[in-house]
């Protein structure tokens, strides 16, 4: 199990690597590689983000459910799909995520912030 763990500390460490040094492409090659993709959420959950960053909407949407349907309790996942939702004009659904990933981790800053912005808008 420990080694399970740390194999998947690597990836994300890489992961990160990849996002620092703008490897876009590369990432994403990367990320598809990983046979461990469908069963990670943060694997998903970077797939979401390179998808979203590409204005691949659907597909993001669809890494990022799967991403919270492993890992419900990640406030990150829900701002994530808070901000997406915001990006398609669906304001219920940006505040509903929003107002979750809040609930989940109330000192979440990225959160809060995006949900004042979208109450101003």
């Amino acid at each position: 199990k420990n080694r399970e763990f740390l194999k998947m500390e690597l990836v994300v460490l890489k992961i990160d690597l990849m996002k620092f040094f703008d490897k876009n492409e590369r990432l994403f090659e990367y990320l598809q590689s990983l046979e461990v993709s469908e069963n990670n959420y943060r694997i998903l959950q970077e797939k979401g983000e390179y998808y979203f960053s590409r204005g691949e909407a659907i597909e993001a949407f669809e890494m990022f459910n799967k991403s919270k349907e492993l890992n419900p309790y990640s406030a990150e996942i829900y701002n994530n799909l808070g901000v997406l939702s915001y990006s398609l004009e669906d304001f219920q659904s940006a505040n509903f995520y929003l107002q979750k990933a809040i609930e989940i981790f109330p000192e979440y800053d990225d959160a809060k912030n995006n949900l004042k912005a979208i109450k101003n808008t």
